[in-house]
């Protein structure tokens, strides 16, 4: 049979270094690898083995092979055992979670996901992607139940809404907005989980605490200050509030505590 070309050979050494190349193949790849050094070290570089010496007979690849695959399920194998040694006291403390209805468990992680992402889009400065994270729902059944406002006036509820919970937004902006924060607890709350977290903002620390459920943020809430001073953070909480008493037409008396119409 002719010989072939140094071409043919590097196009049928990856089939000839692992294994899957015909006798017939193997013979003719070998037969040119005895007399042509550049090919010997194109599969030793092929196969990661030092080139034989000139002259000495090519290896067989099944060996390093055979070895090479060995090792791989060696290394298979203990980095499988390494994950269920991690894995199995991580599953037991949410299944002890997930008993007694207390911190992350199976059935709260889509919540806390969720949590986290309002938080996170609030510290990047996102505040019309937070937005967009809150479940504005409940929040509309709860303002179209109130006889003190108009239904007709809610038909731009969410721009209003919008507009509002980014006017609220602008004091945290102002003071440096949330330069960090970390995630404290997690508990059930009614239909939903109430996440709770520390942040700073302004050079203070607060809590924070976020209501999630399965479609989104249901409402949060956070700082230590009230009305007619909160600080930055519960300004932005407290944007409901505001959006609340535009549509009502009142406003919030800091001497009585007691909300004063404006046909008063």
């Amino acid at each position: 049979m002719s010989q072939i070309t140094c071409g043919v050979v590097r196009d049928l050494l990856p089939l000839y270094v692992d294994g899957c190349c015909g006798a017939d193949s193997r013979r003719l790849v070998e037969e040119h690898l005895a007399g042509c050094p550049d090919c010997r070290r194109a599969r030793a570089d092929m196969a990661g083995e030092l080139p034989p010496a000139e002259g000495a007979p090519v290896p067989e690849a099944e060996p390093a092979r055979a070895m090479k695959t060995g090792l791989k399920k060696l290394r298979r194998r203990w980095a499988l055992s390494l994950l269920a040694v991690l894995l199995i006291p991580l599953l037991g403390w949410l299944t002890w979670n997930q008993v007694h209805g207390t911190g992350p468990c199976f059935t709260n992680f889509h919540e806390r996901m969720l949590a986290d992402g309002f938080v996170r889009t609030l510290a990047a400065g996102d505040y019309e992607g937070a937005f967009h994270r809150l479940e504005l729902d409940e929040l509309y059944q709860d303002f179209s139940g109130d006889s003190r406002l108009d239904r007709a006036d809610l038909s731009d509820f969410e721009s209003r809404a919008q507009a509002f919970f980014l006017d609220s937004a602008r004091a945290l902006e102002e003071a440096g907005g949330i330069t960090s924060w970390r995630y404290l607890s997690i508990q059930r709350t009614g239909s939903g989980y109430t996440v709770q977290y520390a942040v700073t903002t302004g050079g203070q620390d607060y809590s924070l605490s976020v209501d999630a459920s399965d479609s989104g943020v249901r409402h949060f809430s956070g700082g230590s200050g009230y009305i007619p001073e909160p600080d930055p953070l519960r300004a932005l909480s407290l944007w409901s509030e505001s959006l609340w008493q535009d549509y009502a037409g009142c406003y919030l008396d800091p001497e009585t505590g007691r909300y004063v119409w404006e046909e008063e």
